[in-house]
């Protein structure tokens, strides 16, 4: 996830013969060697696979012996096998599965797995979100997404994975570095491809909510596929196009405004009446940034306006003239008073992000003979993607502007600021402003990111002996985003602008500089007034577009054996070994304004760098007797910036009936931290947070606190703090160690003899990380000043206002989290059609968080959590899909179940104590947010004779609404987690020719 920007929200498959789409595969009898005898109908591929042609050997198999059971790969594993019921726990989604809900990016249909929790990116994260999706498995933030058991140059963006080219999607729910190397601690996300597709599809859709007048998504793609008798090809195309949904565009009352709990104990009454009811009757409060539209000034503590600088800051009523100084008074940033000053900016935030993004993808083998084959795959990826946050939120203090004094009451220096000169002809006081905060409501702030991404693909494939498989492959990717942030200004124009300037008596114009020495070129700026003061013309002079370049290129080559050793009791003893060369080269290049600071919005410098990585690898299978099997796997992998880890993993299956697995694994993981995570730079970030030193929390704290605030720099009696966000510096490591995790999993897969086609999986989990990468909230540092008087991160103005905390990536604490996983699943054939029914539920047992190796731990199971990673994690999730079909009808119901969840409140609490928790409903800051349910409804006809498929779906069919979280950063609730704009529908059509 990026930086999050400064302002908006002010707070911190199988093939149908093979079956089956929850982990458990029905196998036919397909060749066991599984020689691919397929053609490539391009010259190009063949030329290719022609130069790679050797001899065929003696010891190919009769054709009369191919005829047995297939041995397949599944996720988590390399040793091919016809039992696939392995140690490891696999949830299976299948291309007809994707189908059935109508969503066209399959990133955001993972997240509403029962086993992703916490707030991976998606397409409905404005503030902090890129344009891309991925997952998080357990909300670790620790998941690792590979396309056919191969790593990609995003990372795991699903943008760059079209529902159009997926097979099945394979979700190993266990750490398998031992297997993939670093990132998988929480487990792996593997996406399978559409491999033996022939025909033609084509397939168009369409989607829209009912509640909002925006946000269509429209979706087209056109998958061709031939076979041979030498090889195979697949051809495809898949074009996207969302619109943006504004927060203004929903029907809801807090998205429309900026509201906060101000009396937490009445929320039990009055939380639930918050979407019927006047909210501020209701104790709640409007409450937003302190850059306004009129502007909000600091004068000197001599000024002439000596009795309103005593109160911090001054500013006008809306509307009211800023040139003359009767109008101005003190700034009311009280969020008790519903009637204060701040300036709500969630209408113009988007909820749903736009995009268009295209993919074109290429598949193909060719047989060079009955032993060997070439196999290639080529994906290219172009997306264009749009944030909005509220127009720019200008702050001297931090933003550029002209350099004046800082005195004190007796007119004595203090310091230097940016500010507003007193000679400039707008400024009506005639004194320097030493801080001004303006909404700059008359231009948008917009970020866009254009992406090109390419993944080219190729190896070879066959046996060495009849029980000696092999495969040799070179992954190339490259990825190149480019971004823009629009509606930012030069610092060298603000200066110039914000300086001296005056009226050309004979032009009658606005001149910057002094009469004896003007400014050419220059337009003096009016920031004393309401949205209109700055003119087209001053915009026009002071704006630039910031552009930043990302480039990422990754070349890996990869090997391995896997075959037969020897004969055991239960059967024979298989084994993988190979050796894995990963380079991975990323470049960021920001706009040269925000490398010298010398622009508005988010700093910081550029990092790049080369990491490279040698591993090899080894598992091991033996089945002991025909009712146990023990596996083994273990890594290890050595990297250029230093260190190395290995990794292993034990497994075992033990069958006591033919009915009944038990099934168990253990293993240690790591991840290796990136080269940004080692050498960025510091940037900004702007976190929601409250200072306990500040003037209205300083009752509360005892003399030992409050002498530590004042050893700190701030004035006896506190600070006045009227911002929500204040500004933390974070940035690389050089001295970072890898993150080390360990897992344990044991479950059971039963299917019962008396109830056909019924079974049932458990499995419980328990995965621990040490030595997380992450810098230490800014919230717990400044607890820390006040708590202990260890305020050496914190950068104070005089008087104590905060200029900066630095939060640089550590290696802190650990991360916990236990639960247990049911799977049941059911089908059955009657006189009025075929019914399968499949649920799914995870129970978050823990999810522990602890932040260093002192702090006290906080539980983030039941809470939505707006201190650590961010997020929902709730106890309970489930899924449950029932699916009919007779004929050429099938219709498909699913439930989706989010048990209820507490959550802190923005204005209460103290920072850096544990946030709340389901064991604390008796405090009076945590606020209970109820459980949900959402119903979707798809029915497909099947046109006879025709080769087309219509389907239409309602998706939230009761409508549910989403729900109010206080604390929630986008929007007031939690959009990786909740359905967002009520109702929906979609229409497919698709062809097969």
């Amino acid at each position: 996830m990026g930086l999050v920007e400064y302002n908006d929200r002010p707070k911190f498959i199988l093939n149908n013969n093979l079956h089956d789409n929850q982990g458990e595969i029905k196998l036919s009898t397909l060749d066991k060697r599984n020689p691919i005898a397929k053609a490539v109908r391009t010259a190009l591929f063949a030329s290719a696979a022609a130069s790679l042609v050797v001899a065929p050997n003696t010891y190919a198999a009769e054709e009369e012996e191919e005829a047995s059971e297939q041995r397949v790969t599944i996720t988590g594993s390399r040793i091919k096998r016809t039992d696939i019921e392995g140690a490891n726990p696999v949830t299976i989604i299948t291309n007809e599965d994707i189908a059935r809900t109508g969503v066209t990016n399959v990133g955001e249909l993972l997240q509403r797995l029962p086993e992703v929790t916490g707030s991976p990116l998606s397409t409905t994260i404005n503030n902090g979100g890129n344009g891309a999706v991925t997952i998080d498995l357990r909300g670790l933030n620790r998941t690792l997404t590979l396309v056919n058991g191969r790593r990609t140059p995003d990372g795991g963006d699903f943008q760059t994975i079209p529902a159009a080219m997926i097979e099945r999607v394979e979700v190993l729910k266990d750490g398998a570095s031992a297997v993939y190397g670093s990132d998988a601690i929480a487990g792996v996300v593997n996406i399978i491809t559409r491999k033996d597709f022939t025909g033609m599809e084509l397939t168009a859709q369409t989607s829209d909510f009912s509640n909002t007048d925006a946000g269509k998504q429209d979706q087209i793609s056109l998958v061709v596929g031939s076979d041979s008798d030498r090889g195979h090809y697949l051809l495809g195309i898949d074009w996207s196009k969302q619109e943006g949904i504004f927060q203004s565009e929903t029907p809801w009352d807090f998205m429309q405004n900026s509201f906060f709990f101000i009396d937490p104990d009445s929320l039990a009454q009055f939380g639930p009446l918050l979407q019927s009811q006047d909210p501020v009757n209701f104790n709640l409060s409007s409450f937003g940034s302190s850059r306004i539209q009129q502007g909000n000034f600091n004068l000197n503590g001599n000024t002439a306006f000596t009795a309103l600088a005593g109160c911090g800051s001054v500013t006008t009523d809306r509307f009211a003239d800023g040139s003359n100084t009767a109008n101005y008074r003190c700034y009311n940033g009280s969020f008790l008073d519903p009637n204060n000053d701040s300036y709500n900016y969630a209408p113009v935030n988007y909820l749903q992000t736009p995009y268009e993004r295209t993919n074109l993808f290429f598949e193909a083998d060719y047989e060079i003979n009955e032993n060997h084959t070439f196999f290639t795959e080529m994906r290219v990826n172009q997306r264009i993607s749009q944030q909005q946050l509220a127009p720019v939120p200008y702050d001297t203090q931090f933003d550029p502007g002209y350099q004046v004094d800082v005195l004190d009451a007796t007119g004595a220096f203090v310091r230097t600021a940016n500010g507003i000169s007193g000679q400039n002809y707008y400024n009506p006081f005639n004194e320097d402003i030493i801080r001004s905060r303006r909404r700059m409501a008359e231009s948008a702030r917009i970020f866009t990111q254009d992406v090109t991404q390419f993944q080219y693909v190729a190896g070879i494939n066959g046996y060495l002996t009849e029980t000696w498989e092999y495969e040799l492959s070179y992954n190339y990717g490259y990825r190149h985003r480019t971004d823009q942030d629009f509606g930012q200004y030069s610092g060298e124009r603000l200066s110039l602008a914000l300086g001296p300037s005056f009226l050309d008596a004979t032009t009658g114009n606005v001149v910057c500089g002094t009469p004896t020495a003007p400014i050419a070129d220059c337009v003096s700026l009016n920031l004393f007034g309401d949205t209109g003061t700055v003119t087209q013309e001053m915009l026009d002079y002071i704006q630039v577009t910031l552009v930043d370049q990302f480039t990422t290129e990754q070349e890996i080559y990869n090997g391995f054996v896997t075959g037969e050793m020897f004969e055991l009791p239960g059967g024979t003893a298989g084994v993988s070994f190979g050796f894995e060369h990963q380079k991975l080269k990323t470049d960021f290049e920001p706009d040269s304004g925000k490398e010298t600071e010398s622009v508005t919005g988010n700093t910081g410098a550029g990092v790049g760098g080369v990491v490279t990585n040698q591993s090899i690898f080894a598992e091991f299978i033996f089945p002991v007797i025909d009712e146990l099997e023990l596996s083994l796997g273990v890594r290890d992998d050595d990297y250029s910036i230093g260190g190395s880890a290995t990794s292993t993993q034990f497994g075992v299956k033990f069958r006591p009936l033919d009915t009944l697995l038990i099934r168990a694994t253990v293993g240690e993981s790591f991840r290796a931290p990136s080269t940004g995570e080692l050498f960025s730079p510091a940037g900004d970030a702007f976190p929601q947070v409250q200072d306990p030193c500040n003037q209205a929390n300083w009752a509360n704290l005892d003399a030992t606190q409050q002498a530590n605030c004042i050893a700190s720099g701030v004035a006896d009696g506190g600070w006045v703090q009227s911002d929500s966000q204040l500004r933390a510096r974070v940035g690389g490591n050089p001295d970072l160690n890898p993150e080390t995790g360990e897992s344990l999993t044991v479950g059971v897969a039963w299917n019962p003899d008396f109830i056909e086609n019924f079974s049932v999986t458990v499995d419980y989990w328990d995965i621990e990380v040490d030595d997380i990468i992450s810098s230490l909230s800014a919230g717990t540092l400044l607890a820390n000043c006040a708590n202990n008087g260890d305020c050496s991160t914190i950068t104070r103005f005089p008087g104590g206002a905060i200029d900066s905390i630095a939060a640089n990536n550590q290696n802190l604490g650990r991360r916990e989290a236990s639960g247990i996983d049911w799977n049941f699943r059911y089908s059955m054939e009657t006189d009025i059609g075929s019914w399968r029914f499949n649920l799914l539920y995870s129970m978050l047992d823990n999810r522990t968080e602890f932040e260093s190796a002192t702090a006290e731990p906080w539980e983030l199971a039941g809470t939505f959590d707006d201190v650590t990673i961010g997020g929902a994690f709730p106890e309970d999730k489930a899924q449950l899909a029932v699916d009919w079909s007779m004929g050429d009808f099938n219709v498909s119901y699913s439930l989706d179940f989010i048990g209820s969840i507490y959550q802190n409140l923005s204005f209460f609490g103290v920072n850096g104590e544990p946030p709340c928790s389901v064991d604390a409903t008796d405090i009076a800051t945590c606020y209970k947010v109820d459980s949900q349910i959402y119903h979707d409804l798809v029915g497909t006809y099947t046109i006879p004779d025709f080769g087309t498929r219509v389907t239409v779906g309602i998706t939230n069919l009761t409508d549910e609404e989403p729900p109010f979280i206080d604390s929630g950063f986008n929007a007031s609730t939690d959009p990786s987690t909740y359905r967002l704009f009520g109702q929906g529908w979609f229409l497919r059509l698709t062809h097969d020719f």
